[in-house]
Order: C-alpha cells, then structure tokens, then sequence
C-alpha cells in the first residue's frame, strides 16, 4: 500500500478555503487527515490499492493475493480478492472540516433515539441537529425528506422496511448545506461503526441559501396523514405503495405528501403521483392545486 501517493490525496478530498485560512481548523484537518491514513494503512496492510473510475466516480480498490489454508498447509495464487478501501466513518470532532463531497459518506453518529423501526422523523429533528451544530453552529434546517412511509404513517428502517430519512441544514457562515441520512442498517453492512451518512454540499452561492427555518412541528406525520384520509384524498391512494413526504416551509410550515393511484387495463397497470399540502402546524389540509 502506498498511502501517501496521489491517489490518497485525492480521495480524502482537500480542506475549504475557509478551513486554510484559519491555522487552528486547517492543523486539526491534517491532523485528521493523518489518522485516516494511519487507519487505513494498518487495515490494509499488505493490499495494493488501485484507484478506479466508473459509473461517474471514483473509488479506492484494495486487491491481495488468494491465501486458502487445508490440512494444515497454506497455499497462495489464483486470482486476486479485492475490496473497496473505504475510510473509517467521519466523527463528529472532524464533521466540521471534513472535505465537499457529492456522494454520501459514512458518519459516526450518536444513536438513534427509539431505534430504527418505527422511526420518528418529527422526533429525531433533535438527533439530526446535533450532528448539524457540530458541524457549523449555525446550522439551520430547512428540508425533511421522508421516502416509503407506511400505509399506517410508520416509518421503518429496519433491513426490510425500505424507508429513508433525509435532513437537510445550511450553514450561512460556510455558505453551504450538510445533508444527513439516517439510514443505518444499510451503512452497516458496509462500515462497521457508522450510525448514518453525510454529504456537504455547495448549492448555490450564499443569497441563494435556503433561509426558512423548519421548526418541530406541532401537527405530527402521522396526524397530517390521518387528516388527508378523513378528507377522503387518500380513498384512491394504492397501498402497494408508500408515501413519500418532504416537511418545509415557504410561508408557512407545510407538509407535502405524495401518494400513487393505479388504474389497470387490461394487463397493464399505469401508476400515476399527487400530492397534498397539510399545514404542519394545525393539520389544515391546503387547497388542491
């Protein structure tokens, strides 16, 4: 392994100009730079880290030589086994310096409060929250995100439940927004360690930052969903599918959920989307537009 070749540069990304401007941040970011590639090296000693592009990124592969063991004797060759060389989860002390990046990355976060299955979305804004104030103190939540809510308002994010929960916070100081997954069973199986994921992100230029605080609402998922189906908007909704729901705020704190209607002619079933907006204060349904 060579770990202080170009190609480990690139993957750990390179500091904001922010961070090198400020010598206490930029010496903490090569100080976290170094245990990463201290991590990396002992986890992968005696593999040969090859840098692959595909499929519009790019990625670390470590290869080492087949060893198989019978009747007490060891034998080598074959073809090499091979593995992507992530880097360990990012821990909340680095959040704060850690490097742009487009694809979501490992995050050693606090646990989940009340586990995965059912999942609180209203009730772990707070969870999310203390991610984002480690990683700019202030971060502002401005978008939930919520695919695949159950037909009873539950979320589940257990291995076979298929939902997933995104929080979205911008930074007016760092001019740039923190998204946070919560999503762990899947991260699991892929980094030991990693409660979620994160993605820092420039969207747009500072003025064009979102500026509308979502706050915890008081009309819950769960309410806002039972009054669209009192209304009857839900009589046609298909129960094969889930909702997804998206919490933000223009001029008021809204909820936004999607809902699927199927109409099957003859042997083709044709699916089509509609939303609607319930007020996530009051539980109010929204006029149809």
């Amino acid at each position: 392994m060579a770990p202080d070749g170009d190609h480990e540069d690139r993957s750990l990304g390179t500091p904001s100009d922010e961070v090198k401007n400020d010598p206490e941040r930029y010496a903490k970011w090569k100080a976290d730079r170094e245990a990463v590639i201290a991590s990396r090296k002992a986890r992968y000693d005696g593999y040969t880290i090859w840098e692959v592009t595909g499929c519009g990124h790019t990625d670390l592969l470590g290869c080492h030589e087949y060893v198989s063991h019978h009747g007490g004797a060891t034998y080598s060759g074959g073809p090499p086994v091979c593995t992507v060389a992530r880097p360990p989860p990012v821990t909340l002390a680095a959040i704060g310096t850690a490097p742009l990046t487009d694809k979501w990355t490992p995050l050693s976060a606090p646990p989940i409060p009340g586990g995965y299955r059912p999942f609180y979305a209203v009730g772990n804004i707070e969870w999310a929250s203390s991610i984002a104030t480690a990683w700019s103190a202030d971060a502002m939540l401005f978008l939930v995100q919520v695919a695949s809510v159950q037909p009873d308002a539950t979320i589940d994010l257990s291995a076979n439940g298929g939902a997933t929960v995104k929080y979205f916070f911008s930074s007016a100081s760092k001019g740039i927004e923190l998204g946070i997954e919560a999503n762990p069973v899947a991260d699991r199986r892929r980094d030991a360690g990693a409660g979620a994921l994160a993605r820092i992100v420039v969207n747009g230029p500072r003025d064009k930052l979102p500026r509308h605080l979502v706050e915890k609402p008081a009309c819950s998922l769960a309410r806002a969903i039972a009054a669209l189906k009192g209304a009857g908007v839900l009589s046609k909704a298909d129960p094969s599918f889930g909702f997804d729901v998206e919490l933000w705020t223009g001029a008021k704190s809204l909820w936004r959920i999607t809902y699927r209607q199927s109409v099957t002619q003859g042997f083709i079933k044709n699916t089509s989307s509609f939303h609607r907006d319930v007020d996530a204060a009051t539980c109010a349904l929204e006029p149809a537009k």
